[in-house]
């Protein structure tokens, strides 16, 4: 995958909040073999799949954030 920054500047303007969204999955993002049975987690797509369908099964877009995170990041990138 290209850089997701630069993918994401493709579809918002504001330049802060894709690198304030992009810092914040990277510093909350949960490492890949955590299971539910440890923390409940929903898997987010970094490259939001209405703006990007062609990375929707791209592992590389997929991370898995604590319930509130998620919130936080779809609340970033609304903004």
């Amino acid at each position: 995958m290209k850089n997701v920054i630069q993918l994401l500047n493709t579809k918002f303007d504001n330049l802060d909040i894709v690198s304030q969204y992009v810092d914040f999955i990277n510093a909350n993002k949960l490492p890949q073999e955590t299971e539910r049975s440890e923390v409940y987690y929903e898997v987010h797509h970094i490259l939001p799949k209405s703006l990007f369908p062609e990375y929707e099964y791209e592992p590389s877009n997929l991370v898995k954030l604590r319930l509130y995170d998620h919130f936080v990041a779809h609340y970033i990138i609304a903004k």
